[in-house]
């Protein structure tokens, strides 16, 4: 379900990847200091495989309080026809995935 990002360039203020065909641009930031907010964000078909598929190579989802998740780290979002987990990238920012209903 996921892939590995292939490098196309990378220089001083930026690394570029080849993300299935679409580039994907991300930027240096000098003294980056991570955010408790979403940053980036997957929408996905099947978001408890997905999670499992991460899981299984040592991602560890993210637990907030009053939103609803169970063991599975999933929360289902008011009106329950969406789904969102979220887990930090090693530099502790963010991420989320979410699947649609």
């Amino acid at each position: 379900m996921f892939w590995v990002l292939a490098v196309n360039s990378e220089d001083a203020f930026a690394t570029a990847y080849d993300s299935n065909g679409m580039v994907l641009r991300l930027t240096t930031v000098k003294d980056h200091a991570a955010h408790p907010h979403t940053v980036i964000g997957w929408a996905v078909d099947d978001i408890r495989a997905a999670t499992a598929e991460l899981r299984a190579k040592g991602v560890e989802f993210n637990i907030y309080p009053g939103f609803g998740q169970g063991d599975d780290a999933i929360s289902t979002q008011p009106g329950g026809g969406v789904l969102v987990t979220w887990f930090h990238d090693p530099d502790g920012n963010a991420l989320s995935l979410t699947q649609s209903g």
